[in-house]
């Protein structure tokens, strides 16, 4: 049997009746469905758009009713390049076909198309409940009355996760041992989370912004407001290269993505005593744990309150991954033991003199603006949780 990929796309309603008919040319789609909104708000219709990988969808079709159109495209051996949304794409044949199909009949009309399965996923798994079914021609048409799950909560952390888990790549970096829909969330808890794309990532999950850095999102679930810290690969909270070893390497611990022991090892390292001032107590007798169960056997007890034996484990782990310490602006740095570290990249942000003239006063007006916010609107303990 020949393999096929699903996808969804995107079209302007009125266009639905006569572009449907044109893919019966198309022998190499099956399975053709339509889903039709009738109560999708606009934050629903951005993160839509989001899920898509469009973070500026086309003028035309932003506020245009539109069609979600699910199909099946049999594949084909030969590849092509396309020029989508900015973005090039090789495709194979049929896809391309279907391309050069869908400019040509929707004319200026603009239109959206997944990429991946996981973004076929992500959208399929939002989707609510069908309340209703017509027939257009041959294929139905589901009729939606219900906003897309997770527009307003989650029912739990379980059901999220499984979303996440086939529609993303992520895991949570530390803290996961105990993390299920009955832990109870105590001043100062957060999930600490890596993606691979920020932007895909929180608009399958629906996060909000909180107060805090650019890492800084809360997501609703029952009725709490669960703080996350979410990282991505490129924002140098650790090294790029690192980042993306952990996403390829990770482990599942009780269906949650999580570091491998090793990464998980030297990750919660490089967190406890680089970016941090002091080491959690907590931290302490779990990277005891950790280093016996990779074979750091000769590690004295309550090692990491040693610098001199922190560094030298930090050198030679970077060292010997070809990673270095990454400086950002959003995390704290503990300088006295940066000192002892020898792998670091090269900061120096003077020498792009043009790229600090330009966003200097933007960023000056960002953090005033928001210290004036915050002074208004600060609610006790925020952003810890809250429950409504």
């Amino acid at each position: 049997m020949r393999k096929s990929n699903d996808y969804f796309i995107i079209i302007p309603k009125g266009f639905t009746n006569d572009f449907i008919n044109s893919l019966s040319t198309f022998s190499s789609i099956l399975d053709l469905e339509i889903y039709e909104f009738l109560a999708l708000n606009p934050s629903s219709l951005e993160r839509l758009y989001r899920i898509f990988k469009s973070s500026s969808p086309p003028e035309n079709i932003i506020k245009a009713n539109i069609h979600l159109i699910s199909f099946k495209i049999l594949a084909h051996s030969e590849k092509r390049l396309i020029n989508k949304n900015g973005m090039v794409y090789s495709v194979d044949l049929n896809l391309y076909e279907l391309f050069e199909h869908v400019d040509k009949k929707l004319k200026n009309n603009s239109f959206l198309i997944t990429q991946t399965s996981q973004q076929f996923f992500a959208i399929k798994s939002i989707l609510p409940k069908v309340q209703s079914k017509s027939i257009k021609g041959e294929n139905p048409v589901f009729h939606i009355k219900e906003d897309l799950l997770g527009s307003k909560k989650w029912d739990s952390l379980l059901d999220l996760f499984k979303i996440l888990n086939k529609s993303t790549n992520w895991l949570v970096l530390r803290n996961f041992e105990e993390l299920n829909d009955s832990y109870k969330f105590k001043k100062g808890d957060d999930i600490d989370i890596l993606c691979q794309d920020l932007e895909y990532f929180t608009a399958v999950v629906n996060a909000k912004r909180r107060f805090g850095g650019r890492c800084s999102y809360y997501v609703s679930v029952n009725n709490h407001n669960i703080p996350l810290d979410i990282r991505f690969v490129g924002d140098k909270y650790i090294d790029p290269l690192w980042a993306s070893d952990m996403l390829r390497t990770k482990n599942f611990h009780n269906n949650i993505p999580v570091p491998s022991k090793y990464n998980y090892f030297f990750s919660l390292l490089y967190h406890s005593k680089l970016q941090k001032k002091a080491v959690k107590p907590n931290y302490i007798k779990r990277l005891d744990d950790l280093a016996s169960q990779i074979n750091y056997k000769k590690l004295p007890v309550r090692f990491v309150l040693n610098d001199i034996i922190c560094a030298d484990i930090l050198n030679n782990f970077l060292s010997s991954n070809l990673y270095k310490y990454t400086f950002t602006d959003d995390a704290v740095r503990n300088e006295s033991f940066l000192h002892l570290i020898k792998f670091k990249e090269i900061n120096d942000p003077l020498n792009n003199w043009r790229t600090l003239i330009k966003k200097t006063p933007k960023v000056i007006i960002k953090k005033i603006i928001l210290r004036i916010t915050r002074t208004f609107y600060k609610r006790s303990n925020f952003p810890k949780i809250y429950f409504f």
